[in-house]
């Protein structure tokens, strides 16, 4: 039996996760093909920057549920996806730098308020940018919505409620005419 040499021997000290959420900063549920191609990043990211010796198949990926505050105030209660390498303090130092960039794209791509990446036990929150959100998302929550759209309905009493209701909940252009 061959002894290995321990100087041939790669130490990899350090574990990187990026976790990916399932539901928009709304609470709404994001795109399953939007999902896939964000985890296709991250997977092949990690695996560029850290799994020189590693094939792609063993980066892992874990399902976890997760609960946090959305931007309605209500609280999120969804499935995010832990998508995690190991790597050496050569390849962590290398591209230390890079993960905030990652995580910003996948809070970004996602339409999140922020996105979390781990190095060890280390948990940074990298925010994510609303007006960079696919062609400008900004929908507030299908549930909101309907709480508005209600609301104005209950109190139309005159010409000016329901010009309220057509320009501010539903969005119409305002046309001064009879």
């Amino acid at each position: 039996m061959t002894v290995p040499n321990p100087s041939e021997a790669i130490t990899l000290d350090h574990c990187v996760e990026i976790f990916v959420p399932s539901e928009s900063r709304y609470g709404e549920p994001l795109p399953e093909y939007l999902r896939a191609e964000v985890l296709e990043k991250v997977k092949f990211s990690l695996y560029d920057w850290f799994g020189g010796v590693t094939r792609k198949k063993n980066l892992r990926v874990d399902q976890l549920e997760g609960g946090w505050p959305l931007a309605s105030g209500e609280m999120a209660d969804e499935t995010v996806d832990v998508v995690y390498a190991n790597a050496s303090r050569e390849a962590l130092e290398e591209h230390f730098e890079d993960l905030p960039v990652l995580a910003a794209e996948v809070a970004n791509r996602l339409m999140q308020e922020f996105v979390a990446f781990r190095v060890d036990s280390k948990m940074t929150l990298i925010p994510g940018d609303e007006s960079k959100s696919p062609q400008g998302y900004k929908s507030p929550r299908v549930k909101d919505r309907m709480r508005a759209l209600h609301a104005a309905l209950q109190r139309i009493s005159s010409v000016r409620d329901a010009r309220d209701l057509f320009c501010n909940v539903l969005h119409y252009e305002f046309e001064d005419e009879q």
